[in-house]
C-alpha cells in the first residue's frame, strides 16, 4: 500500500506528532510506503521519521493552499491519502478520492461546534473515512459532519515508560524533598489543558498538606502561560510549584517516575497520551468527566474520576481513595502501539476497495 500522509506542521514533537511516528514505523514494518507532505519538520522528527518513509515539505505562508496544491497534484501517485491535524482534511475537495481523516482533537472551534458550513461540504464531498480516538469524539464529529468515525485507540510505550530515574540529577536541582508529596500535570499550556485549575486545587491543598510540591510540564510559550503566571503569582505559592516546560521525554518520564500522583482537570482537550503514560507506571491519576476518553477510563476503573480534585487529591494522601492496581497491566496489555498501527492501517485498506 502507498500511502500520501499530509499533516500541516511538525513543528513540535507533541502527541499528534508521536502518534504519527509510531503509525509510520509500523506502517514501514508491514511494507507499505509512506510519503509525507507538511510545512515544517524540525530536526528531531526528521531523524525518528526518515528511515522509514520520504517527506515533502511544501513552503509559503498559506499552509492550506500548499499542501492542497501538493495533494491534488500528486494524490492518483498513491492507493490512499491520510490526514492527520487542521486544515489537512480540506486538501484532497473537490476531489473524491480514497482518503482517511485522523482526528487528533477537534479544533478549537469546533470545541464549540462552530463549523463552516463550506467545511462540512468539503469534508463530506472528499473525505472516505474518519478515525477518532475516543467515543467522545465519535459522537463529536458525527454531530458536526453527520459522519459515523471509526475508533482507534492510542498506544503507550509502557517497557518505556517503566525505566524512569526518579534520582535524574536534574530532579535533584528541582530542590524537592524525599518527603514532600508531588504532584504532576503534563500537557500544553492551553484553556483546555487547565493548568490555572491546577494550580487553585493545589494551593487549596497546601494548606492541609504543606510539604507538598507541583510540577507543571509542557509548553509555556503559548497565548494562555500569561494567565497560568498570573495565577501562579496571585497564589502565593510560588515556592511549590515548579516549572518545567517543554524538556526531553526520557526527562519528563523521570519526572512521573518520581510523581505521586498524575492530574488532568481537562476541558474537553484530552492530554490522552501523557494520563496513560502515567497509569502505566503505576501512578494515580484523577481525571475529570470532561476527559474525552472517559467510557473507557470508567469501564475499567483506570483512574480517579473527580467533580471536586481537591478532596480526591486529599483523600489519595491520606490514603481514603482505593487505586486499581490492575489498571496499568490492563494499558499494557491493550493499549500499545501495535494495535493503533493495525487499526489505522484496516481503516486505510477498506477505503481502497
Amino acid at each position: 500500500m502507498k500511502i500520501l500522509l499530509v499533516h500541516p506542521t511538525f513543528d513540535i514533537y507533541g502527541g499528534a506528532e508521536l502518534a504519527i511516528v509510531k503509525l509510520v514505523k509500523y506502517l514501514h514494518s508491514v511494507g507499505d510506503e509512506i510519503h509525507i507532505v507538511t510545512n515544517i519538520m524540525n530536526y528531531k522528527l526528521r531523524k525518528d521519521l526518515e528511515n522509514n518513509c520520504k517527506i515533502c515539505v511544501v513552503f509559503g505562508n498559506d499552509i492550506y493552499s500548499e499542501m492542497a496544491s501538493y495533494v491534488q497534484k500528486h494524490y492518483q501517485e498513491y492507493d490512499v491519502v491520510h490526514m492527520h491535524n487542521h486544515p489537512s482534511e480540506l486538501t484532497l475537495y473537490p476531489i473524491k478520492y480514497p482518503s482517511v481523516w485522523f482526528v487528533n482533537e477537534p479544533e478549537s472551534s469546533l470545541q464549540d461546534n462552530r463549523l463552516d458550513p463550506k467545511e462540512y461540504t468539503m469534508v463530506n464531498e472528499s473525505i472516505s473515512k474518519i478515525i477518532t480516538n475516543s467515543e467522545f469524539n465519535q459522537e463529536w464529529i458525527f454531530s458536526l459532519y453527520d459522519i459515523r468515525s471509526e475508533i482507534v485507540r492510542y498506544g503507550v510505550d509502557s517497557e518505556y515508560w517503566n525505566k524512569g530515574n526518579p534520582n535524574n540529577p536534574s530532579i535533584k536541582n528541582m530542590d524537592i524533598k524525599d518527603y514532600e508529596f508531588v504532584a504532576c500535570h503534563s500537557g500544553w499550556w492551553n484553556e483546555y489543558k487547565n493548568q490555572v485549575e491546577s494550580i487553585n486545587i493545589f494551593t487549596k491543598f497546601t494548606k492541609q498538606v504543606p510539604n507538598s510540591k507541583l510540577i507543571l510540564i509542557g509548553n509555556n510559550n503559548t497565548p494562555y502561560a500569561s494567565k497560568v503566571r498570573q495565577s501562579i503569582l496571585d497564589s502565593g505559592i510560588e515556592d511549590k510549584i515548579i516549572i518545567v516546560g517543554m524538556v526531553d521525554k526520557s526527562l519528563v518520564r523521570d519526572v512521573y517516575t518520581r510523581a505521586d500522583v498524575f492530574i488532568n482537570p481537562c476541558k474537553l482537550q484530552g492530554s490522552f497520551l501523557s494520563t496513560y503514560e502515567a497509569i502505566s507506571m503505576g501512578k494515580p491519576v484523577i481525571v475529570t468527566k470532561n476527559l474525552p476518553d472517559i467510557k473507557l477510563v470508567k469501564e475499567h476503573d483506570l483512574c480517579i474520576v473527580s467533580d471536586d480534585f481537591y478532596q480526591s487529591l486529599l483523600d489519595l494522601y491520606l490514603g481514603n481513595i482505593k487505586v486499581n492496581l490492575t489498571a496499568k497491566d490492563w494499558v499494557r496489555n491493550n493499549l500499545t502501539w501495535e494495535n493503533y498501527g493495525k487499526g489505522i492501517r484496516k481503516v486505510l485498506e477498506g477505503v481502497i476497495g
